[in-house]
């Protein structure tokens, strides 16, 4: 039995109970005793659904292999389904529903922020060389013919890659730049410790999008890179499948920080007003 084709599914499958299970964000609670009972219903449900996908994967496993591995699709529903309306249920500061407070006084942040940015230019231009450099290999690779995939193949696959870590080199520094210009309320006479709250927030975003960037620019060119100096292969793509998860992975880490961090400032502006 292929342990790939069944560990996988069922690790997909697991990672939802798991983050709700260790996820400690350190945010109040909900306190409504329906809602508090809402939240035990969907982890019921979550824990019921978790085990009976994973005793489907492995009944089906053992009658169908090949069929099998395509149950962790059984994630999605796991994930939109329970684990997000739990975690919104159980912390209701990650929800903007969950802070606001019709007609309590607010004041609008309109200074510029995009030159505060804790990415400097020669960042980005490094970047821009590193994609020189790496397209540079690129085409040393195919120049040298050191590849054994087809003509066709290579200008479908190897050649488009340096245009698409291209792109990324360009959105990246207008993403921070969207990132920096989040809508930041502010209570009247807001304390200085709230300001200093939203800037280590707008440093967090704009530092995660460069190393994406750099992330992303580094995976494409790098998968195009081995193609292009012949080595193709099953153990590439592997390789390619576990960066490329990790790569999500550090996309969701970065995303459920940056929900914590904000529902944080959001508790503390929920705080302010009811002083």
């Amino acid at each position: 039995m292929d342990l790939f084709r069944i560990l996988f599914p069922i690790g997909m499958i697991v990672a939802p109970l798991a983050f709700c299970v260790l996820f400690r964000p350190g945010l109040m609670r909900v306190e409504d005793p329906a809602a508090q009972e809402k939240v035990r219903r969907l982890m019921t449900w979550l824990i019921v659904g978790t085990f009976a996908s994973v005793g489907a994967v492995i009944g089906v496993q053992l009658v169908y292999p090949f069929g099998g591995s395509f149950l962790w699709l059984l994630f999605f529903p796991l994930w939109f389904g329970l684990a997000m309306p739990l975690t919104a249920k159980k912390y209701p500061s990650l929800s903007t529903q969950g802070h606001a407070q019709a007609g309590a006084p607010r004041a609008a942040s309109l200074e510029r922020r995009e030159p505060e940015s804790v990415i400097p230019r020669a960042a980005w231009t490094a970047l821009w060389v590193m994609w020189l450099a790496m397209t540079g290999l690129v085409v040393a690779g195919l120049a040298t013919g050191a590849s054994s995939i087809s003509q066709t193949i290579a200008m479908a696959v190897i050649v488009p890659q340096p245009v698409i870590a291209g792109l990324i080199c360009i959105l990246g520094p207008f993403c921070t730049r969207l990132a920096m210009m989040e809508a930041e309320p502010l209570p009247e006479d807001a304390p200085e410790d709230l300001l200093t709250a939203y800037e280590r927030h707008r440093a967090f975003k704009a530092r995660f999008f460069y190393i994406l960037s750099a992330l992303l620019v580094v995976c494409v060119l790098g998968v195009a890179g081995a193609f292009a100096w012949g080595l193709e292969g099953s153990g590439l793509g592997i390789a390619g499948a576990i960066v490329g998860s990790l790569v999500g992975v550090a996309g969701g880490v970065f995303g459920t920080m940056a929900s914590t961090r904000r529902a944080k400032i959001n508790e503390q502006i929920a705080r302010l007003q009811t002083a």
